[in-house]
């Protein structure tokens, strides 16, 4: 973890007001009827960047349109989960978000971060909209999330750890931006050409395994055939290399599939809910992938705490 806070309870309106007063307006969705949360809220400046640190227990945290009027972006949020897990949504993507995962968020859009009342923190690094419009230039950044293993998230998080260091120098401190900066871009603006064809280097690194078969996952997951053991043929490797490749990352392939699968779901749960739609929750599990609506029903509730009829309410 890059930091280290202790929550404490306070009122419920006390953390929307600690909250909007670091983030700009946003609106928050409490547990349950529950009237306190668990949380800390703080912000400071290290590296020349505002740093804050968001934790708490509450069901949901949404920007709207009559939030983002209220309150214009004027930053593009770089949020590095370092607790619990967080569902983030923001122009159609839904990405799940587990300590040591990164998202840039663009205040200028609307967005919805939801916890399901579990205990969550994470640490925001705000960069000035313009100047990383100015340096990516057309590089799509809204909604990109960058995974843990990801060689950038090593980077930028050993980056961001020299910057909370007791014993970095001003003069230290003073490059740590443009490093945060330089490497975010490299990860924003690499071409990710699709997966290679593993069956022509049998001996293929651990590394270029995980990232191919992830690839891989993140185009075919919605395919109810998909397992382990037909992505371990495909890309022509052993099942027990590709075990391993994502026991590297602490996970099993299964683990990344479900998780692919589920964050499709809770996408179109939440269209469902907005449009006020009566789609079958077994149809959504089936078009996610799941060929077992129980079985969905248990990973949802496993991952979430919650049935997938009851997202996104807050009750």
């Amino acid at each position: 973890m890059l930091t280290q806070r202790t929550p404490e309870t306070m009122p419920f309106e006390e953390f929307t007001a600690s909250l909007q007063s670091v983030c700009g307006r946003f609106e928050v969705t409490p547990s349950g009827k529950r009237e306190t949360v668990r949380a800390h809220v703080c912000c400071e400046t290290r590296a020349g960047l505002e740093m804050a640190t968001i934790a708490k227990d509450v069901h949901s945290v949404r920007r709207t349109e009559a939030d983002i009027r209220a309150s214009p972006g004027e930053h593009v949020f770089l949020i590095v989960q370092e607790e619990g897990q967080t569902l983030m949504q923001q122009d159609g993507r839904t990405v799940l978000m587990t300590p040591g995962d990164m998202i840039l968020i663009d205040s200028s859009r609307p967005s919805e971060f939801t916890s399901f009342g579990k205990y969550m923190r994470h640490l925001s690094l705000h960069l000035d909209r313009q100047e990383i419009v100015s340096r990516l230039g057309n590089a799509p950044f809204c909604a990109r999330s960058i995974r843990r293993e990801d060689r950038h998230a090593i980077a930028l998080s050993a980056i961001i750890g020299s910057a909370f260091a007791p014993d970095t120098s001003e003069r230290q401190s003073s490059f740590l931006k443009d490093a945060i900066l330089g490497v975010l871009g490299a990860a924003l603006c690499e071409n990710d050409g699709g997966h290679p064809n593993l069956r022509a280097h049998p001996e293929i690194s651990t590394a270029q395994i995980l990232e191919n078969a992830m690839a891989f996952i993140d185009s075919r997951f919605t395919d109810g055939m998909m397992s382990p053991a037909v992505l371990a043929a495909e890309l022509g490797v052993s099942l027990r290399n590709l075990q391993r490749a994502f026991a590297f990352a602490g996970m099993t392939p299964s683990d990344y599939l479900i998780r692919r699968r589920l964050e499709r779901a809770c996408l179109l749960l939440s269209e469902r809910q907005k449009k006020g739609a009566k789609t079958l929750v077994s149809t959504i599990a089936y078009e996610c992938g799941f060929n077992d609506v129980s079985y969905f029903n248990r990973q949802f509730r496993r991952s979430f705490g919650c049935a997938p009829g009851q997202y996104p309410g807050g009750s």
